[in-house]
């Protein structure tokens, strides 16, 4: 189920992006004609360009991957409210930010037709369906949706127990109040049939309004999203303890790569946050996500920051709860430095811009923190950061033999030496990796040659 919800949410954010979103209409100037009838349903009309006679059943792509998530639908409109910004002809400016999402019905109350989203100037309505002529239905950059007042004059005369009523939108400013009876509610307090009410937008939706390149790339996508299902969670390219597998036993490990002879002897270290580390999250806890990396590391530090300070507000909340916290982090700002979406579309973190996450998450706990950085991996930095006993480290590791493109934190690290060596010291960094609750360690020399960074926090106490 997880893996449908997802194909969903990110052919249809694709879809959206390839067709486009600007346009400069306010509330109300949608105007769409009607769907074209030279060419039959579900086939691809020829518009100037080469054609093979492609249709979107012919790529496997149903009703469902045209639909439109939430999620979606917000990025959509912060994208547009960006644009028109550029523009400069509108009352929206660059303190403008996002409040919620309100998805809205057909007449039966069960399907979603569409999506108002508010911002804390006006709103943008956008359409459930990526196959309409234009997926930005209504906005104002002033106004608020003109079912706001109706909405709470219904709920004052006739209650609606502690959920809201449904909104139920079938056209441009076609609005209705749900009451859950077979009569609902207009915006101008009259009571009509909801039988007697007709979806409009239906009319518009039409397959050929979606160019066949955009098809072409779903049908891709779904089959890139096929083969992501199958890939296990964990990396399984080589042996543990290896250049290209993950590393448990550091002096296995150096035995292996660097000196079969002799005996590694660790002659350094420092692990002042042993105690707190506790049973560390990892990605798959999450459902729902992808490229999350991001936001489970902070997980993990948050947690170990709660239990070495003894921080209640973080102590009573379990993973998911801390997890579920960052997110809501991540979504309050603009724009969010946090995608979900597979990475080459544009999904995970960039590094530049996790810091501001970092700081919004403990800010939350109002923990006593500070991030500091990008700094270089190398052995000095990593003694002075995790050498001392206040600090963590947020590591981005890049084209990593084992872990790719990854971000996890950083917590200890050790120094092995071998007198039948002939080369240096061997430093390691030992970390939650955000892929096993298991001891994970980085050796630092693969870290120096990958030019990995990282963010420090710092624990003020």
């Amino acid at each position: 189920m997880k893996w449908v919800k997802m194909k969903r949410k990110m052919t249809a954010f694709l879809l959206a992006m390839a067709m486009g979103v600007c346009v400069v209409s306010p509330a109300g100037a949608f105007e769409p004609s009607p769907a074209p009838t030279g060419t039959p349903a579900g086939e691809i009309e020829n518009r100037g360009g080469a054609s093979n006679g492609t249709t979107a059943s012919d790529l496997g792509i149903e009703d469902e991957d045209l639909f439109i998530s939430e999620d979606v639908a917000r990025y959509i409109a912060e994208y547009f409210v960006e644009d028109m910004i550029r523009i400069g002809n509108t009352a929206w400016e660059a303190g403008t930010s996002f409040v919620d999402t309100v998805p809205m019905y057909d007449q039966t109350g069960e399907n979603i037709t569409a999506y108002t989203v508010r911002f804390t100037e006006g709103y943008v309505t956008v359409s459930a369906y990526v196959d309409m002529p234009n997926i930005i239905l209504e906005w104002s950059d002033e106004s608020c949706p003109v079912y706001e007042e109706s909405l709470i004059t219904a709920q004052s005369e006739d209650g609606f127990g502690s959920e809201p009523p449904k909104i139920l939108y079938t056209g441009t400013l076609e609005y209705y109040i749900d009451s859950a009876e077979e009569e609902v509610r207009t915006v101008d307090g009259d009571q009509v049939d909801r039988t007697d009410i007709s979806n409009s937008l239906d009319e518009f939706r039409d397959i050929d309004n979606v160019g066949e390149s955009t098809l072409l790339s779903v049908a891709e996508y779904q089959e890139q999203m096929e083969q992501y299902a199958n890939i296990p969670s964990v990396a399984t390219d080589g042996p543990p303890n290896t250049p290209t597998g993950y590393i448990e036993k550091v002096m296995i490990y150096a035995h292996n790569v660097y000196c079969n002879t002799g005996v590694w002897e660790c002659v350094d270290w420092a692990n002042y946050w042993l105690d707190y580390v506790g049973v560390s999250s990892i990605m798959s806890d999450f459902g729902g996500y992808y490229e999350h990396c991001g936001p489970v590391a902070i997980t993990n530090m948050i947690k170990m920051y709660g239990r070495k300070y003894n921080n209640d507000s973080i102590n009573g909340r379990t993973p998911q709860q801390v997890f579920n916290e960052v997110i809501d982090a991540n979504n309050r700002i603009s724009p969010r430095p946090y995608i979900n979406m597979l990475k080459d579309y544009g999904g995970g973190m960039a590094p530049k811009d996790a810091k501001i996450l970092i700081d919004l998450s403990f800010y939350t706990y109002r923990a006593n923190v500070s991030t500091y950085g990008l700094y270089d991996i190398t052995l000095e930095n990593i003694k002075n950061a995790v050498g001392t006993e206040n600090r963590l480290m947020y590591v981005n590791l890049f084209d990593h033999s084992y872990y790719q493109k990854h971000a996890v934190v950083g917590y200890a690290y050790n120094v092995l030496h071998n007198y039948k060596y002939e080369g240096s010291d061997k430093a390691f960094l030992k970390i939650c990796d955000g892929w096993s609750t298991g001891t994970r360690f980085l050796d630092v020399r693969m870290l120096e040659m990958n030019n990995s960074i990282y963010w420090e926090l710092y624990c003020d106490y």
